[in-house]
């Protein structure tokens, strides 16, 4: 009954009103706020629900718990001589920091009120760059696996932290975002850029090592559904722009070492960049569980990109 209340509470929250852009979804306070330690951490999730209420998810509540533990973990990262042995899920207890080998066994320590082993979760690793805050949102929304992370629908708990490292060898931000989840519930499939949107980056460039789409070099931004299915099927697709077909790359969950990370989306990338200013339209047909749905939107670019550079140093005053 309890994940029922917060998932009405969280469509409560978005509205029924349709956006056009993220900035125009922005609103400055965050549900459980006061659990943040960091007003860098407390801009970050605010940015973070601006995407979720352009694309009609509902937004983040910071859960005290999964913060509390998503807090520990980040300082048990930040103890550590560098990241390049680093684990998910096998945390050394000789560490210094050492709360648990799982996000599973630091929220069981710390009598976590759901039964954990019921709930799915997505946790975004710690990662090491000059970007922390808002700009991190930005800089990693396009990479269509954290994007599947980011806009998860059916979020039952949130934390979000960062921690600036001293290390010489792994000098910069860390940041950790925890998101548990129940995906024994049903939401409607959805795409992203969402029909109407008039920001959408011409372009994309994987800058991240190892990143899922680092081989195509430039490409225009990435297009998601969203879908009620691990194993969907694309039975038809277009995008077409002011000179035509765009031709593109499709990723399904599975396709690639990255593809787990895609469960129950399809990403869809534009080999080229988009031009800037103009608008496309993207429709499809997906089978998911024998039923066939259609999914489609009308987008229109920005004049140029505006996502931050990895390279560029930018980073907000961590408090």
């Amino acid at each position: 009954m309890r994940i029922f209340a917060l998932l009405s509470l969280a469509a409560w929250a978005t509205g029924c009103q349709k956006f056009t852009n993220v900035d125009e979804a922005c609103k400055d306070k965050v549900s459980g706020e006061k659990h943040l330690s960091h007003a860098s951490s407390v801009d970050a999730v605010a940015r973070l629900n601006c995407y979720r209420r352009l694309a009609r998810v509902g937004v983040l509540s910071i859960d005290r718990t999964v913060q509390e533990v998503t807090e520990d973990h980040v300082a048990y990262m930040l103890g550590l001589d560098d990241l390049s042995g680093y684990i998910p899920g096998q945390e050394q207890s000789d560490q210094v920091g050492f709360t648990g080998t799982d996000l599973n066994s630091r929220l069981e320590a710390k009598n976590y009120s759901q039964v954990v082993g019921t709930l799915d979760r997505w946790e975004l690793t710690p990662v090491r760059w000059p970007l922390n805050g808002r700009d991190n949102i930005d800089y990693l929304f396009p990479d269509p696996w954290v994007r599947q992370l980011y806009l998860q629908p059916l979020v039952i708990g949130a934390g979000f932290d960062e921690g600036l490292s001293k290390s010489e060898l792994d000098g910069g931000w860390l940041s950790y975002l925890t998101i548990l989840y129940d995906s024994s519930m049903t939401v409607a499939p959805f795409v992203y850029p969402v029909d109407g949107q008039i920001d959408v980056d011409p372009s994309y460039t994987d800058e991240i090592q190892g990143g899922a789409l680092g081989q195509y070099g430039e490409v225009g931004f990435p297009i998601t559904l969203f879908l009620n299915s691990p194993v969907p099927v694309l039975k038809d697709y277009s995008l077409r722009g002011p000179d035509g077909n765009v031709e593109v790359v499709i990723h399904l969950p599975g396709d690639v070492s990255w593809g787990a990370a895609l469960s129950g989306t399809i990403a869809i990338t534009p080999l080229d960049p988009l031009e800037g200013d103009a608008t496309y339209t993207f429709t499809s047909e997906v089978e998911m569980d024998g039923q066939v749905v259609r999914l489609d939107s009308t987008f229109t670019t920005a004049s140029k990109t505006s996502r931050p550079s990895f390279y560029s140093g930018t980073s907000t005053t961590y408090r």
